[in-house]
């Protein structure tokens, strides 16, 4: 079975929604005019980003759909899997923090085909700038450090991007990447974002995190 990974913030295989404290996952219908042919949701871990009043701004995670389809060329069956990683945020709630602060979160993340990882992700702002890791207690080679040699500064609207370089060998292209986000909320409290490597696609995934008091 086939099995395909993406980042995205709007999908085409389904609707996402809000509603009483959960994220519903809405599956399309495939109309390709064969009966038998079906799309359906396999698994899905998403988790909604809150800002210090309990009002959600957003959320994030995975997505996991199963489709059954005829191939255009009436061969047979199509089938395979597919994981997205979601990150979906209010960007009117966009707010540049006042104070320093230290956020901790998860990374859901792809990885040469190993879909569905989770790592833990720490960062700090100060000073109009974001420094912070990337852990994968499970799978030691995917460490991530921000690169403070490079430019790691936070706009004025709470967006930032950064490089990411591996923890353990900073030398190793394979674990060179980026890191696109930004912080939410009344006082900037929830960061969110996406993660991804700088020349061949090989890894990426999505991050969200909350303000430690």
């Amino acid at each position: 079975m086939l099995h395909k990974s993406n980042t995205v913030q709007e999908p085409d295989a389904y609707d996402l929604r809000m509603t009483d404290g959960e994220v519903i996952v809405d599956i399309k219908p495939l109309n390709t005019g064969d009966p038998a042919d079906y799309r359906e949701l396999a698994s899905k871990n998403l988790s909604i980003l809150r800002d210090k009043s309990g009002e959600p701004v957003g959320f994030y995670g995975i997505v996991e759909t199963y489709t059954s389809e005829t191939t255009r060329n009436l061969s047979g069956k199509e089938k395979y899997g597919r994981v997205d990683y979601i990150v979906a945020m209010n960007g009117e709630e966009k707010k540049l923090p006042s104070l320093a602060a230290d956020y901790t979160g998860k990374v859901y993340y792809d990885q040469e085909q190993a879909s569905g990882k989770e790592a833990d992700i720490s960062l700090r702002y100060e000073d109009r700038q974001v420094t912070g890791t990337i852990i994968d207690k499970t799978r030691p080679h995917f460490n991530l450090t921000i690169d403070t040699r490079k430019p790691h500064d936070v706009d004025e609207d709470g967006s930032f991007m950064a490089e990411l370089v591996g923890t353990n060998d900073r030398a190793d292209h394979k674990m060179h990447g980026y890191i696109d986000g930004g912080f939410y909320g009344k006082d900037g409290e929830i960061v969110a974002g996406s993660i991804r490597s700088r020349d061949d696609d090989s890894w990426g995934g999505v991050f969200g995190g909350e303000k430690q008091e």
